[in-house]
C-alpha cells in the first residue's frame, strides 16, 4: 500500500499562524552534510495573478537555496492561495505583513537558523521592504527585493492597466469595480495600498540588501539611495527575467540567472558554519481547522510524487461522492484565480468532501518534463488521486469538476472509470487532442460564434479592423469553419460510418447517462467552447436535454475562466445546486 506523507523531495507541507488565520506553506530543508547556514530564507511571493504565474518558479528558487544549505519557507498569505481567509476581508495590508512575521517565526521554530532573510518579488518585495521598515516588527537580517513596486500607487496603476488590456466588454463580459485580473481589491485595500511609499520610509532594519531591477529604466536606484542613507549596505543588479516568469503558468519561464544571483549573494551574506544534520519530521498531515470541517494537506501517490488537499466535514457522509477538482492547464491546485478554494470550503460546510491536487509537472507535484494538460500522464495522475481518496476516506464514488483542459480530462476519465458518478464540465475547448496539436489552437480565441457575429455587426469593430486592432478576416473564417464543423457533425449523426474512428461525443455522453452519471455543462455565452459543445450536442445541448441526468447551463457576461468575483459566485451556485439536487 502506498501511504500519504507530509514530506517529499526535501520539502514538507506545514500549517502555522494565528488561530482563525492559519496559513499553509512549504518548508524546504537541506540534505544532511550540506554546508549549514545561520541565515534562513522566507520567500515572499507576489500576490494575485502574479502569484499563480510565479508559483512554479518560486519552488525552483526554494530548491536551489536548499541545495546551497539554506532552510527555506515559502507560504501563501492569509486570504490567498491555500491559507485561510479571503481577499475581501478587512485589513489586508496589515494581514499580509503579519503573514510574513508568522512565516519568519515558523522557519525559526522548525530549523536551527537564528536569523532570516526576506526574498520578495513584485508586490511581495514591496511588502518585504515595508516589513523591514516597520519598527514594531522584528527586523530581518537581510533583504532581497526583486522588481518591487516603490509605491502602492504604482502597483495599482499597473494592475488597472493590465485589467484594461484584458477588458472584454466589447463581447459582453461584465466586470465590476475592484476586479483585477481575476482577483479583487476592495476600496479599503486600495486605499491602504495607496498609502505605501518605500521611498518615504527612513527606518529600514537589515544588515544588507540586494535590489534586482528588470531593466535599465527601472527605478530601484532611488530605493538603493534610501537604504544607503539608512546605513544599510546594498547592491543593485539589473538582470532580465521577471516578465518571462509572469506569463501564464504554461508559458512561464524560470529565471535561472536571477535565481543564481540571489543564491550567490545569500551565500556571501551567510558563510557556512558547519554541516547540516538530518531533519526529523513526523508524518501527520498538515491541517487547517474550520467551523465544521478541516483541510488535510499531504503528498501522496507513487513515490509521493503528487500533492493534494482534502476538505473534509467533521462528520462526513459516506453516501455522498467525493468531489475531485481537476487542474486547468498548469494552474496549481487553487484553481483559476483561486476559485476552487472558497468553493471547496463552501461544499465542506454543506457536508461534501472534496480534493484538489497537483499532478506531476504542476505546482508541488513532482517535476515531469513533457507532461501537459492533455497528456496521458495526466490520466495516470487522476487515477492516483481517485485511488488515494478511496483508500484514505473509504469513498468509491466521485464527481469530477474541471474547467477548459480540466473539463477535457473529466470527460475522458469519466468515460472509463466506474467510480465517476458525476461530471461538471466548464468551458471545454475540445473533446479530442492528439499529440502534436497546438495548445494555441485548442485555446485559440475564447469567443463564441454569437460573440463574433455581434462584433461583425458592430460598426466599431470595422473601425478597429481598419486600425489593425481586430482581425475581421480571421473572425469570418472562424465562423465559416464552425459552420462546416456543424454540417459534418450533422452528417455523421445521420450516417455514423462517415465518422470512422473519430470520437462520437454524443454517444459517449449517452453511455454515461445510461450508467447513471449526472452531467452538468457550464458554458460562457461568449466562449468558443460553446460552439465546440453545440457542434456535437446541438443548440443548447438539445440532443440530450430530455435526460434528467443532463443539465446544460449558458451563463452570459462571464469570461472563459469565470474570473470576475460575481462570476465565481455564479459558478459556485451552479455547482452547489447540481450537487445538492443529485447527491443529497
Amino acid at each position: 500500500m502506498v501511504e500519504e506523507r507530509t514530506v517529499s523531495g526535501g520539502q514538507r507541507v506545514v500549517a502555522f499562524g494565528a488561530p482563525g488565520s492559519r496559513m499553509l506553506g512549504m518548508y524546504h530543508f537541506p540534505e544532511p552534510g550540506t554546508p549549514a547556514r545561520e541565515l534562513g530564507v522566507v520567500l515572499c511571493p507576489p500576490l494575485g495573478w502574479e502569484m499563480i504565474a510565479s508559483y512554479g518558479s518560486f519552488r525552483h528558487l526554494a530548491d536551489l537555496l536548499r541545495s546551497r544549505g539554506f532552510h527555506v519557507l515559502r507560504f501563501d498569505y492569509v486570504g490567498g492561495g491555500d491559507s485561510c481567509g479571503d481577499e475581501t476581508d478587512p485589513g489586508r495590508v496589515q494581514t499580509w505583513l503579519a503573514s510574513i512575521g508568522h512565516a519568519i517565526e515558523e522557519l525559526k521554530r522548525r530549523s536551527s537558523v537564528k536569523e532570516v532573510a526576506l526574498v520578495g518579488a513584485r508586490l511581495g518585495a514591496t511588502l518585504a521592504g515595508l516589513y523591514a521598515a516597520s519598527p514594531e516588527l522584528p527586523a530581518p537580517a537581510a533583504l532581497v527585493l526583486w522588481s518591487p513596486f516603490l509605491t502602492g500607487r504604482g502597483f495599482l496603476r499597473e494592475a488597472r492597466a493590465y485589467q484594461a488590456l484584458n477588458d472584454q466588454r466589447d463581447v459582453g463580459v461584465i466586470t465590476t469595480e475592484g476586479d483585477m485580473a481575476g482577483f479583487v481589491l476592495t476600496p479599503e485595500t486600495t486605499a491602504a495600498l495607496g498609502e505605501i511609499d518605500l521611498l518615504k520610509r527612513d527606518r529600514y532594519r537589515a544588515r544588507a540588501a540586494l535590489l534586482l531591477a528588470r531593466d535599465e529604466h527601472s527605478p530601484e536606484q532611488k530605493l538603493a539611495d534610501v537604504l544607503t542613507r539608512a546605513g544599510i549596505g546594498n547592491e543593485l543588479a539589473r538582470i532580465p527575467g521577471i516578465l518571462p516568469m509572469l506569463q501564464e503558468p504554461r508559458k512561464s519561464v524560470v529565471p535561472t540567472d536571477v535565481f543564481r544571483h540571489i543564491a550567490d549573494w545569500l551565500e556571501k551574506t551567510s558563510p557556512p558554519v558547519g554541516l547540516n544534520p538530518a531533519v526529523e519530521h513526523d508524518n501527520a498531515p498538515a491541517e487547517l481547522q474550520f467551523n465544521g470541517f478541516r483541510e488535510e494537506a499531504m503528498f501522496f501517490g507513487t513515490d509521493a510524487r503528487l500533492f493534494g488537499i482534502a476538505a473534509v466535514p467533521q462528520v462526513p457522509s459516506r453516501d455522498r461522492p467525493f468531489v475531485i477538482w481537476l487542474n486547468t492547464a498548469n494552474d496549481h491546485r487553487i484553481g483559476p484565480h483561486r476559485s476552487y478554494v472558497p468553493l471547496a470550503r463552501s461544499l465542506a460546510a454543506l457536508g461534501y468532501s472534496s480534493f484538489r491536487f497537483d499532478p506531476r509537472g504542476v505546482g508541488d507535484g513532482a517535476p515531469a518534463p513533457g507532461a501537459h494538460a492533455y497528456s496521458p500522464e495526466r490520466h495516470v495522475d487522476v487515477k492516483e488521486a481517485l485511488d488515494f481518496v478511496q483508500r484514505r476516506y473509504g469513498i468509491d464514488k466521485v464527481v469530477l469538476v474541471g474547467l477548459c483542459s480540466g473539463a477535457y480530462m473529466a470527460f475522458h476519465f469519466g468515460a472509463k472509470d466506474p467510480r465517476v458518478v458525476g461530471e461538471i464540465l466548464v468551458n471545454p475547448q475540445t473533446f479530442e487532442w492528439n499529440e502534436g496539436d497546438s495548445f494555441d489552437i485548442t485555446t485559440r480565441t475564447y469567443r463564441s460564434t454569437r460573440a463574433y457575429k455581434e462584433m461583425l455587426q458592430n460598426p466599431r469593430t470595422w473601425m478597429r479592423a481598419l486600425r489593425g486592432e481586430v482581425r475581421a478576416g480571421a473572425i469570418a473564417l472562424a465562423i465559416v469553419k464552425r459552420g462546416v464543423d456543424r454540417g459534418w457533425a450533422l452528417a455523421t449523426g445521420l450516417v455514423p460510418a462517415l465518422a470512422g474512428r473519430k470520437l462520437n461525443v454524443k454517444r459517449t455522453i449517452r453511455s454515461k447517462l445510461r450508467r447513471g452519471v449526472e452531467i452538468l455543462f457550464v458554458l460562457a455565452e461568449n466562449d468558443s467552447g460553446l460552439d465546440v459543445v453545440e457542434v456535437h450536442l446541438g443548440h443548447r445541448g438539445r440532443a440530450l436535454r430530455s435526460s434528467p441526468s443532463f443539465t446544460f447551463e449558458i451563463v452570459p457576461g462571464v469570461d472563459h475562466t469565470f474570473s470576475q468575483r460575481w462570476a465565481k459566485d455564479q459558478l459556485a451556485a451552479l455547482v452547489i445546486r447540481h450537487l445538492t439536487r443529485h447527491f443529497q
